[in-house]
């Protein structure tokens, strides 16, 4: 009864998308009062992880031996992997995201068995459905190579860790991103110097290697395949900025899916994602550059916004408009919208996907009643909803007040967005700095 109660609830709040109670001090902090054995009371999977000899896991870089056993209900898979911890400024936080490796491939919470396997902490989103908004819409708008994701429990050497958020890892492999031997992922990477191996484009894009591996050495600086992949870029770029780039032969439609851009776009511009991570696939030398997988969904819906002047991330008190546009003036986008046929190609991609939206949104909630038993584990263990965290413009001090933030947000914005893109204008047309 009392999941059924919640589903009406989470319903009504999608559907309406009304505002949160405005935050109150508690008398004191909040004291973890979290279940020894979660996976007795859990009614979504537990992920119950113990290193060898109880080693911490306090590297990003070394993998510790450890058990992994996934109970999911009346199933339950055990098996031998390593874990070590991921992310860039998430890492910083007390909370921590991680990755774990099988040491045989394993199928988890119904997908493609795999070994690698990433767990994001969720720790800044209190809604804990942010990266459900991101990877559900992507599925909505038929973004390639769209991730799988499952929201489960995570005890560390027997320590409650909360709810996270279990996705595939970023890679080549059979129910991720399948792509022949010859083929390519690379990513425009702000932390590209932390890299083994790099290149700089000629507009300044710093790009890495996920396939072929840098870290294993599959490519290196003197591989054909790095010369290959660097020049095709580089052909890209010309094509793109030069005097004839809305060609359909000669100018960027001669290198780039122009349908995977507009259907990555929208994505990110509807969640008002202002700070996600871009990810380019080519399948094979005889193929076109596809934009995807999506990926990172922290700083989405309402939840951060950039400083007036542009240089660094608002602080509260300020709030996250939700009637700019964020990526038609930025990256690659910036010359794409220069092109009339690209601004008809978003905008009927965009009427394909406003249809959905109902359902869409009703799969937003179906996920929201699923996780809130274990979202009130989480905040008991993260006493964190009347704190603002790192450039979170957001403490509404409830969990259910977040929730109906983010839904709130996201009817606004594709109410804005409707209007945005059915009147856009092109800009003069520039060299697209």
């Amino acid at each position: 009864m009392r999941r059924l109660l919640t589903l009406c609830f989470f319903t009504l709040l999608v559907a309406g998308c009304g505002k949160g109670p405005t935050p109150s001090e508690p008398e004191d902090p909040p004291t973890p009062d979290v279940p020894t054995d979660p996976a007795a009371v859990a009614n979504v999977p537990v992920l119950e992880i113990i290193t060898a000899d109880g080693a911490p896991v306090e590297s990003k870089d070394d993998y510790v031996r450890a058990t992994l056993t996934l109970k999911d209900g009346d199933n339950t898979l055990q098996a031998s992997g390593k874990i070590r911890g991921r992310g860039n400024a998430t890492w910083n936080f007390d909370k921590k995201p991680y990755k774990i490796k099988f040491d045989e491939k394993q199928g988890l919470c119904g997908f493609a068995a795999n070994r690698s396997w990433t767990l994001l902490a969720e720790y800044s989103d209190k809604s804990l459905l942010r990266s459900a908004y991101m990877f559900i819409l992507g599925r909505y708008a038929g973004v390639p190579y769209n991730v799988n994701f499952h929201h489960i429990e995570v005890t560390l050497n027997g320590e409650y860790l909360g709810v996270y958020v279990i996705t595939d890892s970023i890679e080549r492999n059979v129910g991720r991103i399948d792509i022949p031997a010859e083929g390519f992922i690379i990513e425009d990477d702000n932390y590209w110097f932390k890299e083994p191996l790099s290149f700089t484009s000629t507009r300044h894009c710093h790009y890495t290697f996920k396939y072929p591996d840098a870290d294993d050495e599959e490519i290196t600086r003197v591989s054909e395949s790095y010369f290959y992949i660097r020049d095709f870029i580089e052909s890209m770029e010309a094509a793109l900025y030069g005097d004839d780039f809305a060609d359909p032969q000669n100018g960027y439609r001669a290198y780039l899916d122009a349908t995977s851009f507009a259907r990555w776009y929208l994505v990110n511009e509807l969640l008002c994602n202002y700070d996600p991570n871009f990810y380019y696939v080519l399948p094979s030398r005889e193929t076109l550059l596809e934009m995807g997988p999506l990926w990172d969904a922290e700083w989405c819906l309402g939840l951060a916004a950039r400083a007036e002047n542009g240089v660094g991330w608002a602080s509260p008190p300020a709030t996250s408009p939700g009637d700019i546009d964020l990526w038609s003036r930025e990256k690659y986008f910036k010359r794409l919208f220069q092109d009339p046929w690209f601004v008809s190609l978003v905008q009927a991609e965009w009427a394909a996907l406003k249809p959905r939206l109902t359902d869409f949104k009703a799969e937003i909630s179906a996920v929201a009643s699923y996780i809130a038993e274990a979202g009130e584990r989480n905040f008991e263990r993260w006493p964190l909803l009347d704190e603002y965290v790192s450039v979170g413009l957001v403490a509404l001090g409830s969990w259910e007040a977040e929730v109906a933030y983010a839904a709130d947000f996201f009817e606004r914005r594709c109410k804005w967005f409707d209007s945005f893109i059915a009147n856009y204008e092109n800009a003069p047309a520039t060299d697209g700095n």
